[in-house]
């Protein structure tokens, strides 16, 4: 067998699994570009302000993807362990992080324990619902499985979009984002559970339909943010339609990224993968502040980023002093 056949065969699991930390450091950085209104990326800034939150949707396959080997692990006796470790990884961060924004009044009583972002919620129902999640791809037809939740998220959607209307904002965030999310956390349960190879994934039938969910939820989400075009969490739609391309993308960076020589480079991004919850929670407020700073956009955006940076390395150093042997 050549090496281009032996490539092809190449398992895309062991891939994603090399490449993840350095993929969370990428991702966060997007979000982290996507919320920061500095005025230095000029035109080039607004792709970004279009799609830099799919990297959102990015971390949410990833967590799927890592949860079905953490799930896989566990006997339906170690469930207690499986939930306890998924909160010791985000709860002492939270915590810490809103107190000190709220005292800050930087943050509202929901900051302190993160509720007031709308991921943390989020994820934390996708952890609760995970195992339940596990045992259908599993046990059941995987394919239709993941086609089944889509079509229950996209159902969900819409009839809880106008039902929510005269909620709070606290309520709709949190239903309609985890219904909008829930596919692409499951894709990444779907991949790691059917272990394609490269030569499987790559195949020109996936390759067109991929492309074209990527084509689709690109354009949509561009009518909303030009044109106004969607009604209000119409817009929500898109994310369901990224499940789909979701693992060709991954999967094409995975690639580049396994080429990359220079071991500073993934050694900075890996740093700030494994920091990325803890840059999530603090990222925002600092920015708020940052941008009522009187100085010139170039200065304010180092400033902020490094600030956020270094109360993200802080923050974690002293969320892994309280709560020694965690596990993320």
């Amino acid at each position: 067998m050549n090496k281009s056949s032996e490539d092809q065969d190449t398992k895309i699991c062991p891939l994603i699994s090399g490449t993840r930390g350095f993929l969370m450091g990428i991702f966060m950085f997007l979000i982290m570009l996507f919320h920061s209104h500095f005025g230095v990326l000029g035109k080039w800034g607004l792709p970004i302000s279009v799609y830099g939150h799919w990297g959102v949707d990015a971390f949410l396959f990833i967590s799927g993807f890592g949860l079905f080997y953490a799930l896989r692990r566990n006997t339906p006796l170690q469930m207690r362990q499986f939930y306890k470790r998924r909160l010791i990884r985000i709860l002492p961060a939270a915590i810490i992080a809103g107190c000190i924004l709220y005292c800050l009044n930087l943050a509202d009583i929901s900051g302190l324990v993160g509720l007031n972002l709308w991921y943390i919620r989020t994820i934390l129902i996708l952890y609760l619902i995970a195992p339940f999640l596990y045992k259908l791809i599993t046990q059941l037809n995987a394919l239709l499985i993941l086609l089944a939740v889509v079509a229950v998220s996209a159902a969900g959607l819409l009839v809880f979009i106008p039902l929510l209307k005269g909620t709070s904002f606290f309520c709709q965030t949190t239903i309609c984002w985890t219904l909008a999310r829930l596919p692409v956390f499951l894709m990444g349960m779907y991949i790691a559970r059917m272990n394609f190879s490269l030569r499987q994934i790559m195949k020109p039938a996936y390759i067109l339909f991929s492309l074209v969910c990527i084509a689709a939820a690109l354009y949509l989400h561009y009518l909303r943010f030009i044109h106004h075009s969607l009604s209000t969490y119409l817009h929500l739609f898109p994310y369901l339609l990224i499940a789909f391309g979701m693992p060709l993308m991954i999967t094409l960076l995975s690639l580049m990224i396994s080429r990359i020589s220079f071991r500073t480079v993934n050694h900075i991004w890996t740093f700030i993968g494994a920091c990325s919850l803890e840059v999530y929670l603090v990222h925002e407020a600092i920015f708020k502040k940052a941008s009522e700073l009187n100085i010139s956009p170039g200065i304010r955006f180092i400033t902020a980023y490094g600030l956020a940076f270094i109360c993200a390395v802080l923050l974690k150093f002293i969320a892994d002093k309280l709560t020694p042997g965690k596990r993320a």
